[in-house]
């Protein structure tokens, strides 16, 4: 099971919308069983999950995860474990006790650390991913979130306190992760997500300073060119419309891309519906923009699951290592991303199809 913290020391920067739009597309197009644990007091992410007919929001509130594991053991598994027949996405909402968690002093913050590492570590037989999304201040429960995690990412807002908070929450990880090594910059860490962003001149030149001073800690998607052929006529079923090096491996060419969410209305509507953001009309452009970035940082944790695929489904990924060679995982995992047919020269609409069902039968680990 992996743990996704989405973390930034300021509000309003978009971690409840990274937090719910991401666990939604982990779960309904990737077949993942998904928890998000919700720690922020305002439960904005406890209800927009709510709104959405397709998950459960457990009655199991994420304050117990501060309890005694013995209590947690006797008073809530059994619950979870029906939530997740019912849904491949279970919430564990944000309730009042939060808030009065900081209050209590240091040794009973000790105390709820160790509960709640151990607590996580319980749904690891029925969830392959947890979603972490934390309050804004730089707090006992953020630091819980953060030290439990197996991968980080920040969503921030090109304004210049999000910003100025980078080095605050880097320091924050170095200190927290002495315990988990793996917490560091493209392993654990998955790096900085610019959110909400629009083309005014104020945000343009943070932009610009932000990637000329910190291009290392954003996160970027590859954009895959495949050369074509055009000397092969198309209706040859026996050969792909691509060009082929002497190997016979698919000539393809990738460009990094930074990862962005521009400012899209349609999203502040799909979050307070409790929709994908793909079930939204008129939001093609903002879907473009989220798949690309949920997509990477999906493949970067790498969950772990059964493979489901079947045996359709198979002979066609064989098809592909056929007329693709070696760029074969490239070219699909590209497919998976984009969703685009025409991503996969040399394959019918049928063998297309089959491909995109594959994506949420299969690990991700299939095309890495």
């Amino acid at each position: 099971m992996k743990i996704l913290t989405v973390a930034n020391e300021k509000g309003g920067v978009g971690k409840t919308l990274l937090s719910v739009q991401f666990a939604f597309y982990c779960a309904f197009k990737f077949g993942l069983k998904v928890a998000v644990i919700d720690l922020d007091q305002q439960a904005n992410a406890s209800n927009s999950i709510r709104s959405n007919q397709n998950c459960v929001v457990s009655d199991t509130a994420s304050s117990c995860f501060m309890l005694e594991p013995a209590d947690l053991l006797a008073e809530n598994l059994q619950k979870i474990e029906e939530a997740v027949k019912q849904s491949n996405l279970v919430c564990f909402p944000a309730d009042d006790a939060l808030s009065e968690i900081e209050k209590k002093g240091d040794e009973f913050h000790a105390l709820v650390t160790y509960n709640f590492s151990k607590n996580i570590d319980l749904l690891s037989p029925y969830f392959d991913l947890v979603i972490i999304d934390t309050n804004p201040n730089p707090d006992v429960r953020s630091n819980l979130g953060i030290a439990v995690a197996t991968h980080l990412v920040s969503p921030l807002i090109l304004n210049k306190e999000p910003i100025d908070g980078i080095a605050r929450l880097l320091n924050r990880i170095s200190v927290l992760a002495q315990n988990n090594p793996d917490m560091v910059l493209g392993k654990g860490f998955l790096g900085m997500l610019p959110n909400m962003l629009s083309s005014t001149n104020f945000q343009c030149q943070n932009a610009k300073e932000l990637f000329d001073s910190a291009d290392e800690l954003i996160i970027k998607w590859q954009q895959l060119d495949i050369e074509l052929d055009t000397s092969k006529l198309s209706f040859d079923k026996d050969k792909a419309s691509v060009a082929l090096d002497e190997d016979g491996n698919a000539k393809v060419k990738v460009l990094n891309r930074y990862a962005c969410i521009k400012l899209h209305s349609g999203i502040a509507e799909a979050q307070a519906k409790g929709l994908p953001i793909w079930e939204m009309p008129n939001q093609n452009a903002a879907w473009s923009e989220m798949k690309r970035c949920f997509f990477t940082m999906l493949c970067q944790i790498n969950p772990e699951k059964d493979d489901l695929s079947t045996q359709e489904q198979k002979e066609v990924f064989e098809k592909a290592s056929k007329l693709y060679g070696k760029s074969a995982k490239p070219i699909v995992k590209n497919f998976w991303m984009t969703d685009v047919a025409a991503s996969l020269p040399g394959m019918n609409l049928s063998e297309i199809q089959r491909l995109r069902e594959m994506r949420s039968s299969a690990p991700i680990s299939t095309v890495l």
